[in-house]
């Protein structure tokens, strides 16, 4: 595979007094005072600005130096590796004092290069120290009378160890009255392992609205022969691929405002249709999809059926998905496969919600980062998050429940699969302020992170087998750091908690519920309930 095009990758020029606003880099080298030390004059980029800082924040107090072009390369030797560099477009200029247009697509050529293996690819995260591309805008949606700040952050893919965070990056905005460029900047982090000599450049940065998108209102039918009541499709079979921007085929097409009333769902339709139910499989490899505000995609009906749909199964191998906005609707039955690539959330309140009957699900192996902080929701409506053997999961998001039971979502964890919340991460009821999550597995698969004890207890671990959780009898986690759970079969009978020297420190009764301790010293204990004891190990 060559190495392809970035178009998610976003990042927006804006219009200057109603004219495009563009500027080459490499021809707006000077001398000009340093960002760090003001008192010292160097070569640097106009209209850029680069350094580190003490904390790592993009606002942190700065690094003392000066990051200062040798031949209009910057030497990656006179950075801290263990820092990343921020390339910030500064607010000299007058670049962030007018509006972008609504309804149109702001483009950026520009050429990054380095020398190969100087950064962090995905491979080599740790804590998600990748290097990234991160813009924020404020945004004043119609009817509303306060800004809304936006912050996107966008993972750099590599390929072959080599950045390709390059070429042709595109921000379609959407159909609101007024959005605003806030900032923008890069944060790179550097391999440990730099080569000796490692060089970083910008040719050009250059941007002008382009309105020739073509905006995509009706998918092509898919006209493959299904093979045993299956297809498989990809995007480029649902266009005509002669058009200018199919990387954004979900934007909203229809004439007005992006509403619940006013959406703009895209469905696939087989021709000739079968009447018997199909799966239509989406295999995405390395393709970039942006969805914006009330946009999803379906299958559609079931020859001579008003009321059956085909099945949809959305495969991403790769690549990237931007949802931006309120949310992408995945009907009823339909399931997410994820292997690898990037899910990026535009908004706070930027979602995928599963309907009843259809699923999440990670693949053997695989890591996914759903949401981020602050950004992206999942939501679950009777439906299932699906962990395969040795998936794992880091949710940072905001989960919501809107089932039609009390237990009408559920989790399933494999073998050797885990789920990590992250320090951002919530639960919350739309429906039901009582619903809860039925888990397959086990509460030593999942790291419930900050989540309050209200939040925990929603998840009903119902595998009664104590088999299950190794050698633990009563509870599990053991050692635990913060709360344990009571194997089911106890429910209802009473415990008591004692130290070594046999003091008794806590008492109550079993349950569903996690128990919490968090001023318990660390330590070794015992669990009674009825005849039984177990010994437990307290390590926060």
């Amino acid at each position: 595979m060559g190495k392809f095009v970035l178009s998610l990758l976003i990042l927006s020029i804006v219009k200057l007094s109603g004219q495009p606003a563009y500027f080459y880099l490499k021809k707006d080298i000077g001398v000009r005072n340093c960002v760090q030390d003001t008192s010292v004059k160097a070569m640097q980029y106009k209209y850029l600005d680069i350094y580190q800082t003490l904390n790592n924040e993009v606002d942190g107090p700065m690094v003392e130096g000066c990051a200062a072009l040798v031949n209009q390369k910057l030497p990656l030797a006179d950075f801290e590796k263990d820092r990343p560099i921020f390339f910030r477009v500064n607010r000299s200029s007058n670049l962030f004092s007018s509006l972008l247009e609504a309804n149109e697509l702001y483009t950026l050529d520009y050429r990054f290069g380095a020398t190969q293996k100087s950064f962090k690819n995905s491979e080599d995260c740790i804590s998600e120290k990748c290097s990234k591309m991160v813009f924020s805008t404020r945004e004043r949606k119609f009817g509303q009378p306060h800004d809304t700040l936006r912050r996107t952050e966008y993972t750099a893919n590599v390929y072959q160890n080599q950045a390709i965070l390059e070429n042709y990056i595109c921000h379609p905005t959407s159909k609101f009255d007024s959005i605003a460029i806030e900032d923008v900047w890069w944060e790179i982090y550097l391999n440990d392992q730099i080569p000796a000599g490692a060089v970083m450049y910008f040719d050009e940065f250059s941007g002008n609205p382009q309105i020739f998108v073509t905006k995509i209102k009706k998918l092509k039918p898919i006209t493959f022969t299904p093979q045993n009541n299956v297809v498989d499709i990809r995007i480029n079979d649902l266009i005509d691929t002669t058009l200018f921007g199919f990387n954004y085929m979900f934007l909203h097409a229809k004439d007005g405002t992006p509403s619940p009333v006013n959406r703009d769902d895209k469905v696939i339709l087989l021709e000739p249709n079968p009447a018997t139910l199909t799966e239509i499989r989406l295999n995405l490899v390395y393709e970039a999809l942006y969805f914006q505000e009330y946009t999803s995609i379906s299958a559609g009906k079931v020859a001579n059926n008003d009321t059956l749909s085909h099945k949809l199964s959305i495969n991403q191998m790769g690549g990237e998905i931007c949802i931006e906005g309120i949310d992408l609707r995945l009907g009823d039955g339909v399931n997410f496969h994820y292997t690898a690539g990037h899910l990026n959330f535009a908004d706070l309140t930027a979602c995928m919600f599963f309907k009843k009957g259809s699923s999440l699900i990670v693949e053997p192996g695989a890591k996914l980062t759903y949401g981020e902080p602050g950004m992206g929701m999942l939501g679950l409506s009777d439906a299932a998050v699906h962990l395969k053997n040795g998936a794992s999961l880091l949710f940072d998001g905001t989960l919501l429940l809107n089932g039609e039971t009390q237990l009408g979502s559920h989790f399933i964890l494999e073998q050797n699969s885990r789920i990590t919340f992250g320090s951002s991460a919530a639960i919350q009821a739309l429906g039901a302020s009582d619903e809860r999550i039925m888990v397959t597995g086990n509460a030593s698969q999942f790291d419930f992170g900050k989540l309050g004890i209200e939040e925990i207890e929603r998840f009903v671990f119902t595998d009664p087998d104590p088999l299950t959780y190794g050698s633990h009898n009563l509870v599990y986690p053991n050692p635990f750091n913060r709360y344990f759970f009571f194997i089911p079969e106890y429910n209802g009978e009473n415990y008591y908690l004692q130290d070594m020297q046999g003091q008794l420190v806590k008492s109550g009764q079993c349950g569903l519920h996690a128990v919490e301790f968090p001023d318990l010293t660390p330590g070794l204990y015992f669990i009674k309930v009825g005849n039984h004891y177990e010994k437990l190990v307290y390590s926060p």
